[in-house]
C-alpha cells in the first residue's frame, strides 16, 4: 500500500531513511522480542538504586521488590498501548511518531 503523499514525504527536508516506516520484509520482532526488550530495560542500575533507596527508607526487601515491579508494570501499560496503537498500525517508530505535530502534515502536501 502506497501512501498518497509518499513522494512529497520522501522529498521533504523533515524526512530521512531512519524515520521511514519499516518495510514488511524487515518486520521480524514478535512478542518474545518485545518482552525481552522490556525485561532488559527494567533490569538496570536505576532499578537497583531505587530498590536500595526504598530499603534504606524502611521497607523490607520484598516490599521494595514489589514496589519496583509494580512501577514497571504500571509503565508497561502505556508503552504497550503506544507501541500497538501507533507503531502496529502505521509502522512508524514511536520515536518518530512522538516528534510529529499536526503542522508538519502541511509541509508534506
Amino acid at each position: 500500500m502506497q501512501h498518497e503523499h509518499a513522494e512529497a514525504i520522501r522529498d521533504s527536508p523533515l524526512s530521512n531513511g531512519d524515520l521511514a516506516p519499516t518495510t514488511p520484509g524487515r518486520r521480524t520482532w514478535g512478542t518474545y522480542h518485545l518482552a525481552a526488550l522490556w525485561v532488559g530495560l527494567s533490569i538496570v542500575i536505576t532499578t537497583y538504586t531505587l530498590a536500595s533507596g526504598l530499603i534504606a527508607a524502611g521497607m523490607t526487601w520484598w516490599q521494595g521488590l514489589l514496589t519496583v515491579s509494580l512501577g514497571n508494570l504500571i509503565v508497561l501499560v502505556p508503552i504497550l498501548l503506544m507501541a500497538f496503537g501507533i507503531s502496529a498500525v502505521t509502522y512508524v517508530a514511536l520515536s518518530a511518531a512522538a516528534r510529529t505535530e499536526p503542522s508538519t502534515a502541511a509541509v508534506a502536501e
